[in-house]
């Protein structure tokens, strides 16, 4: 059965390339992330390719693995986005392993992973290749977390990010404190891992180590003491104090991984 009219390889720094016109009716394409294990990935997939096609020959099949995405159909799957495209039930597949600690500490890694995928998603789309990778430190004893979110080119900056933003919008309670993750359709992907995945360096990188407050600003909240506690807002609690020289200032005290802290007098 003759398979695949071209395969379109979107790895790192290769861009789009056609390899062969060798069919008539059925449309492949090749999603990898990484170059080395490329070819070895493929070759695996086209061997289930083939098995599939000795009991199925009118529908398509798409192969979603750790390191490529490959597909092929009888319809032309790679032509242009469109919003139909957004009814495509993902690939998922998930680290067995959850984040572990306290609540507090879960809550902490999970919103800085869920930073690092949104910031990740972003720097994808707006990019030429529509690739970005990403590296996050949580400042903690938890170690690096690596990312990856890519579309295929030729979708345009707006198109991409819809679809990475609709696979991130997917990941519920259940999975936002797994250890890594990946979601997979046709067109785009994001993957996550408590190690490295990919080759080069990451292009977004973020961290949750906050710098300490200045000494003063400790002392005239008696370190943030409850007693000069004003209230808890959206964005973080906010002190009151007084400094030594008899000057009142109010300091809004951020979420930890905001990095920052917000004073005002």
């Amino acid at each position: 059965m003759d398979v695949v009219v071209f395969i379109l390889l979107l790895m790192l720094g290769l861009g789009v390339t056609p390899l062969a016109v060798t069919a008539t009716s059925h449309d492949g394409g090749v999603f990898c992330d990484n170059l080395r294990p490329c070819g070895e990935c493929v070759a695996d997939t086209f061997r289930t390719f083939n098995e599939q096609c000795a009991v199925n020959n009118k529908a398509g099949i798409i192969y979603f693995s750790g390191r490529c995405t490959c597909g092929y159909s009888s319809m032309n799957f790679l032509g242009p986005y469109n919003a139909t495209d957004q009814n495509d039930e993902p690939f998922e597949m998930w680290n067995i392993n959850n984040i572990t600690g306290d609540a507090e500490n879960v809550r902490f890694i999970a919103g800085l992973i869920h930073e690092l995928l949104a910031e990740t998603v972003e720097r994808a789309a707006s990019a030429a290749r529509r690739l970005a990778t990403g590296v996050l430190d949580t400042g903690r004893t938890f170690p690096l977390v690596y990312s990856l979110a890519q579309c295929t080119p030729d979708m345009s900056a707006g198109d991409c990010l819809a679809c990475l933003r609709r696979l991130t919008g997917m990941i519920n309670s259940t999975m936002a404190v797994r250890m890594g993750g990946q979601m997979h359709v046709v067109r785009c992907y994001f993957r996550y891992e408590a190690y490295v995945f990919y080759d080069g360096q990451p292009i977004v990188r973020l961290s949750g180590a906050v710098a300490p407050p200045p000494a003063p600003v400790l002392e005239a909240t008696s370190n943030f003491s409850e007693e000069n506690k004003l209230g808890q807002g959206g964005f973080g609690a906010v002190y009151k104090g007084q400094f030594s020289d008899g000057m009142e200032l109010a300091v809004k005290r951020l979420a930890s991984h905001s990095g920052q802290e917000t004073i005002e007098h």
